[in-house]
């Protein structure tokens, strides 16, 4: 035969398992407030008192409204709505903080992902101009393929020795004016320098593009594969407020505020289901009184009389359960006699 203490006992399990993880979360917020090592133990081993203050007190609220001791009853509901309130916004604390930092990481992540593929945006533009300003000037300058500006500078020194003898000559025959013995020849000189040195910044300015365009090559390379290998942010908190904010709001593209407020809805929620859910769990366990016993199908055993109720107070149960406990061990010691419960 199954009665519901049996299931009960799960319930005391359970709750003490949803208190344990409900009391990290608060211990975890409270070490996060601490100024200092010392004030951070202090504030998570104080606010982990609060959630097993919270999670066990309420059976003893129902004992004492059983018992009609309602000074007592008035001063449980002051202290349990005090730990309550304390566990549930410690518990929304931690929840909303940790899923912040699950946005912010991936928010972070990104960034890095766009700013790698912004450089290589920008790699893939400037080598598309570069190349457009060389065939441009190939266009404009045919012989530029042909030629170096080294091989061009050659014909220079001969045409400016010439043009000091020039020059020269200018002093010696004592010229009123500078431009006073720039005759034909000189002029002739000057024009084929000044040709001379166009093709050779013609010539340079080529040769600086295409080195130009093999460095962005190999750069734009590197930066395409650092850029696989940067993946955008995953976050399971950020796609849950985007799913439950468009459905909420029948939209497809929520806005912020929406999902701002659907995040906070969730802290909420996950907060409440730590704090009450320990808390039920235990009132459940502990403070609900036993019921008739059932058959393994759960249907009520036929009994001339009434199964008795159980109407023991927590308190009362607990101290039960001790004594139980401890027969049970002292049996197993030969000669020592068990203790009266």
């Amino acid at each position: 035969m199954h009665t519901l203490d049996d299931l009960r006992m799960r319930f005391r399990q359970v709750g003490g398992g949803l208190t344990v993880v409900s009391a990290l979360m608060t211990g975890v917020f409270g070490w996060s407030m601490g100024s200092n090592v010392l004030m951070a133990a202090v504030l998570a081993g104080g606010l982990m008192c609060a959630t097993f203050a919270s999670a066990y007190v309420w059976p003893f609220v129902a004992a004492a409204y059983r018992d009609r001791t309602w000074s007592t009853f008035a001063f449980l509901c002051a202290f349990g709505v005090l730990c309550t309130g304390t566990d549930l916004s410690t518990n929304f604390g931690s929840i909303a903080w940790q899923r912040t930092a699950d946005v912010d990481t991936a928010l972070k992540q990104d960034a890095i992902h766009d700013a790698r593929a912004d450089a290589v945006t920008e790699d893939k533009d400037a080598l598309a101009s570069a190349k457009e300003t060389l065939r441009q000037l190939k266009l404009a300058n045919p012989w530029a393929e042909t030629v170096t500006a080294e091989a061009l500078r050659a014909p220079l020194p001969p045409i400016e020795a010439a043009l000091k003898r020039e020059a020269n000559n200018c002093g010696r025959r004592k010229c009123a004016t500078p431009d006073e013995g720039k005759g034909p020849a000189w002029q002739i000189l000057a024009n084929q320098k000044a040709e001379i040195e166009g093709k050779i910044a013609t010539a340079e300015e080529r040769n600086s593009i295409a080195i130009r365009i093999a460095d962005l090559e190999k750069r734009l390379g590197e930066r395409r594969e650092v850029a696989v290998t940067a993946k955008k942010g995953e976050s399971a908190t950020r796609d849950m407020n985007l799913n439950l904010a468009s459905m909420f709001t029948l939209s497809l593209q929520p806005t912020e505020a929406a999902q701002h407020w659907t995040n906070k809805g969730v802290a909420w929620l996950v907060a409440g289901f730590f704090a009450f859910g320990a808390m039920g769990c235990n009132f459940v366990g502990f403070g609900v009184p036993g019921s008739r016993k059932t058959s393994p199908h759960g249907r009520p055993e036929a009994f001339t009389e009434p199964a008795p109720t159980q109407t023991r107070s927590m308190a009362t149960a607990v101290i039960d359960d001790f004594f139980q406990n401890v027969n049970k061990h002292v049996r197993a010691i030969p000669g020592v006699r068990e203790f009266a419960v």
